[in-house]
């Protein structure tokens, strides 16, 4: 063998445990709750429910036929392990042979019991000195099959021709994008290198406990973190790229109805007080309604501002800047003394009354807001280094971001 040889066997080697990993994650997105799937176990993989077990068989040939030749090697150790089991362990088995092989439509298909016994005969060699002869070998008179056996096999086996490898990795991160309930950049660029991970390691494990799965367990350890997933594309990407996915997927088309929005901003990321006062007006442009004349109250909305870990001179300069510009605001405060009040905070928008801006200045001030705002409420965490921890009502976003003008960017 050449070494151009060895490069391209090692390839296909290589592609052909990717084929069957991306096999695996397809079939355990598309199992039952209750179906347990073995990795490595009596084949390539096993599913097994209450009723029955099935056991797939993964090859990938692209410059390999489907000839009986290929059928043959593939069933094989199936038909073995089909013939070992007594009559009651037999119907409780399904066999499925699941490849790709070259000029195959992609399809389902079963054989027929004289395909099976052709697939079963072979050609053998004998050599006799310098004499070459060739024989018919009859695998099933050396497996002492009957056909009864063989035509009860063929009726539990399965044929499954799929696309090729790059198509079949497309599904497989599709069905992952729908089984997650993620993007499918999140899809793409975090679950499926997760799941491919888990199941090449779980292939690797000399325990079988180790090596099974069911559905609920395999997402749950696939699942991305909102905050780790946007750690991961902020320092892979870089911030220009990430701040463009972020507005992608977060902000665009968003400020057309009366959702509650609530951003909270890290007191520790990089920006002066200039750049968070500027901040505050692209929130009061983006975000509020108070500029638009012809909208019903009841449909009005103002973002709501949570500057976390600001020292409060700080956070009285914004406001002071904010009043100077004619910025209506209320910060919970009613007057001189009050006490905080989130009814007060809560003040319905009018085009009246112009106001443009919530003000928080606290993690406590926040929850009781939460508590009286009704409706849909969506909370943006933007976070230098650790998010802000989840409060139970809302949806809630961790957004990593480097700077105040980095927020302005997606926002």
């Amino acid at each position: 063998m050449t070494i151009n040889d060895q490069t391209r066997d090692a390839t296909a080697t290589i592609l052909g445990y990717i084929y069957q990993f991306d096999a695996t994650i397809l079939t355990l997105c598309a199992s039952s709750n209750s179906a347990i799937v073995d990795i490595e176990a009596i084949e390539d993989f096993d599913i097994s429910t209450s009723d029955f077990t099935e056991l797939f068989q993964c090859k990938y040939y692209e410059a390999t036929r489907l000839t009986p030749a290929t059928i043959r090697d593939a069933i094989l150790p199936m038909l073995k392990g089909f013939l070992r089991l007594n009559t009651t362990e037999r119907s409780r088995r399904w066999f499925h042979l699941y490849g790709f092989f070259k000029d195959s439509t992609p399809g389902d298909s079963t054989l027929t019991l004289n395909q099976l016994k052709g697939a079963l005969t072979r050609r053998g060699t004998v050599i006799k000195g310098k004499e070459t002869t060739y024989i018919k070998v009859d695998l099933q008179k050396e497996l002492n099959a009957t056909d009864e056996e063989l035509s009860s096999f063929v009726s539990q086996l399965s044929i499954k021709v799929t696309v090729k490898a790059d198509e079949h990795r497309r599904q497989t991160i599709e069905a992952l994008r729908h089984i997650c309930k993620v993007s499918h950049a999140e899809a793409e660029l975090y679950v499926y290198p997760t799941a491919r991970t888990l199941i090449s390691t779980i292939a690797c494990s000399p325990n079988l406990s180790d090596r099974r799965l069911t559905r609920e367990k395999f997402v749950a350890q696939i699942s991305p973190s909102r905050a780790l997933f946007n750690q991961w594309s902020l320092r892979e990407h870089g911030e220009k790229a990430y701040c463009i996915r972020i507005r992608k997927e977060y902000f665009t088309e968003r400020n057309v109805d009366p959702t509650h929005r609530v951003f909270i901003i890290d007191g520790s990321l990089q920006g002066t007080d200039s750049d968070l006062l500027s901040l505050c007006h692209t929130l009061r442009k983006k975000w509020s309604s108070h500029a638009v004349r012809r909208k019903p109250d009841s449909e009005r909305y103002i973002p709501t501002l949570f500057v976390r870990d600001m020292s409060e001179a700080r956070i009285v300069t914004l406001k002071t800047s904010l009043h100077n510009d004619d910025v209506r605001f209320v910060d919970g405060y009613p007057f001189l003394g009050a006490s905080f009040s989130p009814e007060h905070l809560c003040t319905p928008q009018t085009f009246t009354n112009q106001i443009s801006l919530r003000i928080i200045s606290s993690r406590d001030e926040l929850s009781s807001v939460l508590k009286v705002l009704r409706g849909q409420c969506i909370i943006y965490d933007f976070y230098a280094t650790a998010p802000t921890e989840p409060l139970h009502n809302g949806k809630w976003v961790s957004l990593p971001t480097t700077s105040l003008n980095s927020i302005d960017a997606i926002i």
